[in-house]
Parts: C-alpha cells; structure tokens; sequence
C-alpha cells in the first residue's frame, strides 16, 4: 500500500490498484465474522476493494483518509464492539457519516 495525497494505490504479488481519492463514494466499516477478530474496510470507487485490520498498513490507510476525522477517535473500537458504519460523498463531494 503506498499513500500519495489524493491517491489510492495497492500492489500485491499479482495486481496493482490505483485510484483517485475522489472517486471513492462510500465507505463501510464493520467487525468481520471469522475465528479470530477482525476489522474490514470496503471502499466503494467504481469497483469495491476489500481491506483488513489485518494489514500492517491498516491504520496509515484509515487516517490518509481522515476516517478518525469523519467518523470520530473512537470508531476503531465502535467497529470492535461490532457497529457497522457508513461513510458516503454528500452533494458537496465531502465523505461524511451516514
């Protein structure tokens, strides 16, 4: 994952992604049910890229896209404690809480 200002970009073993931070038009954060506990984050840019707190990144990712900021300092734990959350672009091109 490399984080440039307004720029999306992930490389894996196969694939390269990049995107443009404004064409993100939603967001959802929430608790993964799996075995062992875990956060995903899903950015909705055209295509959907699925992202976990699994990464080492993870927590660069979120605040190059200012969620503490959108959703509040505690979001990290809401998600933990399993509330599901929604970022969406309003009609001002801004990502806020829905």
């Amino acid at each position: 994952m490399q984080f440039e200002p307004h720029r999306v970009v992930t490389q894996g073993l196969i694939s390269k992604v990049s995107f443009p931070v404004s064409e993100i038009v939603a967001i959802t954060i929430g608790r993964i049910p799996s075995l062992v506990d875990e956060l995903g984050i899903t950015i909705h840019a055209g295509n959907s890229y699925y992202f976990t707190d699994e990464n080492d990144w993870f927590l660069d990712f979120t605040e190059s896209l200012n969620i503490a900021q959108i959703l509040g300092p505690n979001w990290y734990a809401d998600a933990e404690a399993g509330v599901q959350m929604l970022i969406r672009r309003n009609d001002d091109g801004e990502l806020v809480r829905q």
